[in-house]
């Protein structure tokens, strides 16, 4: 099975990203040599940003990472902070009562990872 689909090259971090996957029952049918669309506004899932591209960016290719690329290395550390960040606060609200699975428990430590994203997020725009 090929992983070849519809790319663009992310205008912002140049990582080759998805824009739309391949049928080829589909395209043999229509006889279509072109994407299925002339543009399309896609998120980058490497970078997050948002553009918009159009039929001449769109071409037929493996989705792959820029190699020189290093957002996503530089995320995966606050993936620990917010697990460290969430126990803390779930453990200070849980505190002297039983750990056992309950609508309770669930609650706190949904809150409690929403509090600590709450948390990282603002650290993000001050910087």
């Amino acid at each position: 099975m090929s992983s070849e689909a519809w790319v663009v090259t992310c205008a912002g971090c140049k990582c080759v990203i998805v824009c739309f996957a391949c049928d080829p029952q589909s395209e043999h049918g229509r006889g279509a040599v072109g994407p299925p669309g002339d543009s399309a506004v896609l998120q980058c899932l490497c970078c997050g940003s948002t553009y918009r591209y159009g039929a001449k960016d769109i071409v037929r290719d493996t989705p792959r990472r820029n190699p020189a690329c290093q957002r996503r290395v530089q995320r995966q550390p606050m993936d620990g902070a917010l697990l460290v960040a969430a126990s803390i606060v779930a453990a200070i609200r849980l505190r002297g009562q039983e750990i056992t699975r309950s609508p309770k428990l669930v609650a706190v430590v949904n809150d409690s990872v929403l509090l600590a994203r709450t948390v990282m997020a603002a650290i993000e725009r001050d910087r």
